[in-house]
């Protein structure tokens, strides 16, 4: 959700006009523009931060907001958020926004949550449950056999790094981890055994020949047209994934569903992918005097109102797209029969969830996560789904990644070793030195 003029039925625009409106004082202008893909989709906030042209207020992402304050890009809330938190983090995102004393954000009104979106039509053509679809990892497997038939992929895989963590976290791991002994200190860890577990248990997915690979990543809707036009069964999806398919590609809302990624068959756990990112303040708002702060911190309220989260919710109800929605904030907005009209399946999914049962995890808030995932797309996942994949060694490309990552790529290397070695280093340094002067000598 942001403002977007070229959008006026968007709840977020909506609100913020109505902010301007009531206020008088505030003139909102959409910031950007240009869409680049990967880690590119930074770069002109980064330009504009360069040139003192970033924006007023920005969507952090959950991951990332920490990195943006550890570099100066964010303006800190304390005071207007003086007495308004209690003294310990209520949850992980509170934690997350909250460093070296200052409030650095407002969380987003809700989560966004993403598992597998598939076709149902396939999976009752293929004489399977639509409404009950696998739990474990072998479920999958020979879910995704059945459905694979007539040129048609059963699954497809992009080169998105978030979309192989729900893999790791269904095999019970992560891709970072608390250094022991060392509280509150993170690295990363690619190359534990539940990483590699993921990635082997995708291979075997690859050699079975189920898989539609987009190794390549473009800005176009590559997976809203080969699912819409049955090129493939299922894919990595959320309500954002439904709301293109069913309104840019007219695809009935009934025969889509989503399940949560299956668990390993060993010490797994089902697993959805919490998204709830943060709004905050550009670092250029302290260049504004106090009364201009204030209007700014204004819409940043607006943007991360429960109400506007009610507002996103009335919308998919009234554009058709209840069984979208969690039923417990149906049921609250008075959708009673709404929340019954979701499918079976849906309704079990967010039982399980809010029975602990179904994991939210996210990804990693510790480190430069997106260093880290363009390098996993690099050497591991453009690899795993170009025609290299079948062979490919996933434990020591993940080793590989591991190594980089904590070097300075996601995490700043061990200063300690680096010490420890430094008068090592230095003997080295003056040996050759000395052999390069006494080569010089003799040559002269």
């Amino acid at each position: 959700m942001a403002y977007d003029p070229e959008r006026p039925e968007d709840p977020a625009t909506r609100r913020i006009v109505e902010v301007a409106r009531e206020d008088g004082g505030i003139t909102p202008l959409k910031w950007g523009g240009l869409r680049l893909p990967g880690a590119g989709g930074r770069a002109t906030f980064m330009l504009a931060l360069a040139a003192q042209t970033g924006p007023d207020i920005y969507k952090a992402w959950f991951h990332i907001l920490r990195h943006d304050v550890e570099h100066g890009f964010v303006y800190p809330l304390d005071e207007w958020m003086e007495g308004r938190l209690p003294p310990r983090p209520v949850d992980l995102w509170d934690a997350v926004r909250r460093k070296d004393g200052h409030v650095w954000a407002l969380p987003a009104p809700a989560a966004s949550y993403y598992g597998i979106i598939y076709r149902k039509d396939f999976v009752a053509q293929a004489g399977m449950d639509p409404e009950k679809p696998p739990e474990t990892w072998s479920g999958f497997r020979d879910w995704c056999v059945r459905l694979a038939k007539d040129g048609r992929k059963a699954f497809a895989i992009e080169n998105r790094p978030w979309g192989f963590l729900p893999w790791v976290q269904s095999a019970g791991g992560d891709v970072i981890r608390e250094i022991p002994g060392k509280k509150g200190e993170y690295e990363a860890c690619f190359g534990s055994a539940e990483c590699i577990a993921a990635a082997e248990y995708l291979q075997s997915l690859v050699r079975l020949g189920v898989v539609r690979g987009l190794p390549v990543l473009g800005i176009e809707d590559d997976i809203g047209r080969l699912f819409s036009t049955g090129a493939i069964a299922a894919a990595f999806g959320g309500e954002d994934t439904v709301v293109r398919l069913v309104e840019v590609l007219d695809m009935p809302a009934e025969s889509i569903g989503i399940m949560p990624f299956p668990a390993a068959d060993s010490g797994g756990v089902r697993v959805l992918q919490a998204h709830r990112h943060f709004y905050a303040m550009g670092e250029g708002v302290a260049r504004r005097p106090k009364a201009e702060r204030d209007k700014v911190f204004k819409c940043l309220e607006a943007l991360c109102s429960q109400e506007l989260a009610d507002a996103e919710t009335r919308r998919s109800v009234a554009a058709g797209r209840a069984q979208w929605c969690r039923p417990s904030d149906l049921k609250r907005l008075g959708y009673e029969a709404e929340a019954a009209s979701i499918p079976r399946g849906a309704r079990e999914m967010y039982a399980a969830l809010e029975r602990g049962e179904i994991k939210a995890a996210t990804e990693p808030w510790a480190g430069f996560w997106q260093g880290a995932s363009d390098i996993v797309q690099r050497k591991f996942l453009g690899l795993l789904l170009s025609g290299e994949g079948p062979g490919l060694d996933c434990a020591a490309a993940l080793r590989e990644i591991d190594v980089e990552a904590n070097r300075g790529l996601m995490f700043d290397a061990d200063k300690s070793r680096i010490e420890a070695a430094r008068p090592i280093a230095r003997v080295i340094a003056g040996v050759l030195l000395c052999c390069i002067a006494a080569a010089c000598f003799f040559y002269w």
